[in-house]
């Protein structure tokens, strides 16, 4: 049987025959393309002068060598020029995308014969493919026709970040990010709107009809709170104007801060169990009666009682009804009568429920309108700022207007893209030096990308990253920053997608990266549980203890992991959905592996803490197991350490993070 193995055809070597050496050496250099050099090439006369004096091979081979490529610090640094090179490199105005292909394509080559091996996101030279390249040059002359946007991405060059920063605080960043449209005004200038005067018409009416105050004298020794309107714009999912919200808020009590929610009039059902006076309301004071307060019966939008009070209240009515309050989830309730089942969700008044008998859904939602006011919105689409579409195949939940948001809040929507959200082999510290920047802004930005971590798990490593530089940022750190916005650019659309299906068991991975930390040696723990396809819990975070060694390191990230997995193994046997066996928990260390099982390695392990060895614990009693899995089937890997584009994009589509239209 023939072999199918390929044998690459040896140099021929000279043996004195030169007629016989000449054939061979013509047919092997044909095959490999290369006789087009000897037919046409010439030799500079510099490289003559470099080889001729030299007497065998090996001389000329390292003269040459050395001449063209220097030693292997001059070669790195080459390197480095080159890749910053290419990292700025940019569309002149009126250039054509065929004349700029063709200066990339120059720098390209020269990395690639420098032995470029960096990931740095797009600018991967073994991965991105000519197709990609071509499309983000198009992008390019599209921004080029746009001659009335300048581009006013994170640029930062030395000496011009106060600059930057100035100019980028300056321009709106009170604006929310949640939405966009908040519009915070006086109640002056409010009543002179007809928009804003109707709403705040209808709030007052909203406040008589739930019998929320009364008019009465202030008692003697009691203290009346002053109120005040808080004017929103709500906004739709794509970024129309959905209606005019007036908000009568009582002002801070005892210098306490305050959380606004955007609530219907949830608060104004709860009731007090102790009594609150407040101020009249500027422009509806009572004729003959101005001296007088209101006393609450009921609580009022920015009272510190009106959430305990809103939410014993909407508790009392579920119970009530027949529904159990989840113990591990206390805003999960559940009512079931015989196979049929219904599931609501609380986040303060906005309500999501499910089941599978539409007689529950109907009874449920009538009776939820005649106890509260309350508004049906029919399928759910846009839930805290997550947008969902549903469809037979499964459920796809994104942030993509958010994300737009951002961009636009922090004037990225025109920055150049990069494949990865973070740089590989990148390592930050607290004091690298260099010029500090606005702290203030950069909270913002890392805050923003916090909250979209919600959906956006391949930016939740990054994210943790930068989150640890808040209190005294340096530039470095803002750099870090913008390539997390500029990755974000390039995904805008990037959701997660639920696959419909049978019932499927939960099961997880937990890796860590030993040490990553420079300025405490800390190690960085990151896990992940998946359903079915998809991720449903995920984390990255600097452990609290310094771990000695990669072992323990994975011991402490696969202890945080468990405590979590308890948590999520507890909730769906409240829904009747209970896992049989032990939960799988995949790692990539089988000293971690073996140490949870049995104490072998006692005289090199007692100086980690008690409290790790829950682990061991729940392994004997059969909750979890722990399961030895490769290092590059590590999911959890895109939680611990920056990646290679390739494993980057691996573990991205294994996690189903993907479009609407792609998944």
């Amino acid at each position: 049987m023939a072999s199918k193995t390929f044998v690459q055809p040896a140099i021929p070597h000279f043996d004195g025959h030169h007629d016989h050496w000449s054939m061979l050496m013509e047919s092997f250099l044909r095959s490999k393309e290369y006789w087009n050099v000897v037919e046409s090439g010439a030799i500079d006369w510099t490289i003559l002068e470099t080889i001729l004096c030299k007497d065998t091979c090996k001389q000329i081979w390292d003269s040459m060598k050395k001449k063209y490529q220097g030693t292997t610090k001059t070669k790195r640094q080459q390197l480095q020029a080159l890749c910053s090179e290419f990292e700025i490199l940019q569309m002149k105005k009126g250039e054509t995308v065929t004349d700029y292909f063709s200066r990339t394509m120059a720098i390209v080559n020269k990395l690639r014969a420098h032995g470029d091996r960096t990931q740095d996101g797009a600018n991967d030279l073994d991965e991105m493919s000519l197709d990609e390249l071509e499309s983000s040059l198009l992008v390019y002359e599209r921004k080029l026709n746009r001659q009335d946007k300048d581009e006013l991405a994170l640029k930062v060059k030395e000496g011009d970040v106060a600059n930057f920063t100035q100019q980028l605080t300056s321009q709106s960043l009170q604006a929310s990010l949640l939405l966009s449209a908040i519009k915070a005004t006086v109640f002056e200038e409010a009543t002179k709107e007809s928009k804003w005067q109707k709403a705040i018409d209808e709030e007052i009416a909203a406040i008589e009809r739930n019998n929320t105050w009364e008019l009465t004298e202030l008692p003697k020794g009691k203290k009346a709170i002053g109120v005040k309107w808080v004017y929103k714009t709500k906004l739709k999912e794509n970024g129309e104007i959905d209606k005019y919200k007036a908000r009568l808020v009582a002002k801070a009590q005892n210098s306490w801060p305050l959380y606004q929610l955007d609530v219907e009039s949830a608060f104004l059902h709860g009731d007090l169990d102790e009594e609150v006076f407040i101020h009249q309301t500027p422009g509806y004071v009572k004729v003959g009666n101005e001296h007088k307060v209101y006393k609450l019966k009921r609580a009022l939008y920015g009272l510190k009682q009106a959430p305990r009070a809103w939410y014993s209240r909407i508790e009392s009515y579920f119970l009530k009804e027949g529904f159990q309050k989840c113990p591990y989830e206390h805003t999960l309730f559940i009512k079931s009568e015989g196979g049929k089942m219904l599931i609501v969700y609380l986040y303060v008044d906005d309500l999501i429920y499910t089941g599978n008998d539409m007689v529950m859904f109907d009874k449920f939602k009538n009776s939820m309108m005649a106890k509260f006011e309350m508004s049906d919105l029919g399928l759910m689409h846009y839930y805290l700022g997550i947008e969902v579409n549903q469809s037979a195949a499964g459920f796809f939940i994104s942030q993509k207007k958010y994300v737009q948001d951002i961009l636009d809040t922090f004037r990225m929507k025109n920055c150049n893209l990069v494949s990865t959200p973070i740089e590989l082999g990148l390592k930050l510290v607290r004091n690298p030096g260099g010029m500090e920047i606005n702290s203030t802004l950069y909270k913002q930005i890392v805050g923003s990308l916090m909250y979209l971590t919600a959906t956006r798990l391949d930016i939740m490593h990054a994210v943790s990253l930068i989150s640890r530089y808040m209190n005294c940022p340096k530039e470095v750190h803002l750099l870090a920053t913008k390539r997390i916005l500029r990755y974000l650019q390039g995904t805008v659309e990037y959701g997660l997608f639920y696959e419909n299906g049978e019932k499927s068991n939960l099961f997880g991975f937990t890796d860590s990266d030993f040490a990553r930390d420079l300025d405490d040696r800390k190690s960085t723990s990151g896990y992940v549980f998946i359903m079915g396809t998809t991720a449903i819990s995920w984390t990255s975070r600097e452990q609290s203890i310094v771990t000695l060694s990669t072992t323990e390191a994975e011991f402490v990230a696969a202890t945080t992991c468990d405590f979590q997995a308890i948590w999520l193994r507890k909730v769906p046997e409240e829904l009747h959905v209970k896992q049989e066996g032990p939960m799988l928990i995949f790692c990539d260390n089988n000293s971690t592996i073996k140490l949870s099982k049995n104490p072998i390695l006692h005289g090199r392990c007692k100086h980690m803490d008690v409290e790790f060895h829950f682990l061991r614990d729940l392994t004997n009693e059969g909750v979890i197991d722990l399961i030895y899995c490769r290092t590059k089937d590590q999911i959890a890997n895109i939680f611990a350490k920056p990646l290679k584009l390739s494993a980057f994009r691996r573990q991205r589509e294994l996690l189903t993070v993907c479009t609407f239209d792609n998944h």
